[in-house]
């Protein structure tokens, strides 16, 4: 807790708000949960995903991707934003190669060190592909083709706000005795109170909601860079609709520390991780500010389904420990009712096509 309780103490107003404390618990570059070299994602970490879950994903996706470059007339080129220790880039070109001859640009970005040293190892022999790792969008150069990213929006710092007896106040979060609490400050900051009226968002008293001032930023870059071509965002999230259910009453902020589920993210801080469900329609408008043309949203199920997985299920001798048999498992877990998919979203939108 240092770190942030340091950050408090030398702040002249004594507090920070929560987009401050999630740059601080995630991003620090010796204290932050996804600078530090643990192991995050998988049976052995914190959480999971689609693309570690099962090489399916990727590989439904890489196909997709395979199709878009033929109909478009697109370069193959992919940017995947917050690629992680590389699992999805790996699957993506192993299908990529196996399919075609053409000549694979690959960019990588990841903000962790750790995750760029895994990239590396993990994509050392494809030598067919050209590779870059970086640290940053910043360090990018314009291109044309796919920009992806999978369940990297729900990790950016949000702001926090509520309405309380019928006014609005910013979350803040102060140290006492080294323990952090919660204080209601009047909203003050003008960025916060533009997105709420751009957006025509509306609260109830005792209603949460996250403010992800970060989509602006990141949609500029992201325009900035692709000359021609489609943006796939994958994540879960939430409508305008969505957000007038009870169950959004208290908003998303979560973190989830060895599987489990931790509902006050001021704990464990730089030890879990963080996350807060996406805003489509913001991300949406944001796009759409930048000259991303939205298209379609669909939930991960019908993405996979109409991008062809359920031709990738095999026959097999009834051995349960068959590779083809494993397969299955894996495209019904992606698939079925109760499983990932049904939580999670891919939004396509489109730049000079």
């Amino acid at each position: 807790m240092n770190p942030i309780i340091r950050y408090i103490e030398e702040n002249r107003m004594e507090r920070l708000t929560y987009a401050d404390f999630i740059q601080l618990a995630l991003y620090h570059p010796d204290f932050g949960y996804y600078m530090k070299d643990d192991k995050k994602i998988g049976v052995d970490g914190d959480f999971y995903t689609s693309a570690t879950m099962s090489p399916m994903y990727a590989t439904i996706i890489a196909k997709w991707f395979i199709e878009q470059v033929r109909v478009n007339q697109l370069p193959a080129a992919v940017l995947e934003m917050g690629a992680g220790d590389g699992s999805f880039a790996q699957v993506f070109i192993n299908q990529w190669e196996e399919m075609t001859d053409e000549t694979l640009v690959y960019i990588l970005v990841d903000e962790s060190p750790h995750h760029r040293r895994l990239q590396k190892d993990k994509l050392s022999k494809h030598h067919s592909v050209k590779l870059h790792f970086l640290q940053s969008l910043d360090e990018c150069p314009t291109f044309s083709g796919l920009v992806f990213s999978n369940e990297l929006l729900d990790a950016l710092p949000v702001h926090l706000v509520e309405k309380k007896d019928d006014c609005l106040y910013e979350i803040m979060i102060t140290s006492d005795q080294n323990v952090l609490n919660e204080v209601y400050i009047p909203i003050e900051n003008q960025k916060i109170i533009s997105y709420i009226e751009q957006m025509s968002i509306s609260l109830y008293n005792g209603q949460r909601m996250e403010i992800p001032l970060f989509m602006d930023g990141i949609s500029a870059s992201i325009s900035d860079v692709l000359e021609k071509g489609l943006v796939l965002t994958a994540d879960y999230g939430y409508t305008d609709d969505d957000w007038l259910m009870p169950t959004r009453k208290d908003g998303s902020l979560r973190g989830y520390r060895k599987h489990q589920l931790i509902p006050n993210i001021l704990t464990h801080a730089g030890e879990m991780d963080i996350t807060h469900d996406v805003h489509w329609d913001s991300w949406i408008r944001f796009g759409e500010k930048y000259g991303l043309t939205f298209m379609q949203k669909w939930r991960q199920d019908e993405f996979l389904i109409a991008s062809g997985i359920l031709d990738e299920l095999s026959n097999h001798s009834g051995d349960l420990f068959s590779n083809e048999a494993k397969k299955n498992r894996e495209i019904r877990t992606l698939l079925m009712d109760s499983g990932i998919s049904q939580s999670f979203q891919l939004v396509l939108q489109i730049k000079n096509l």
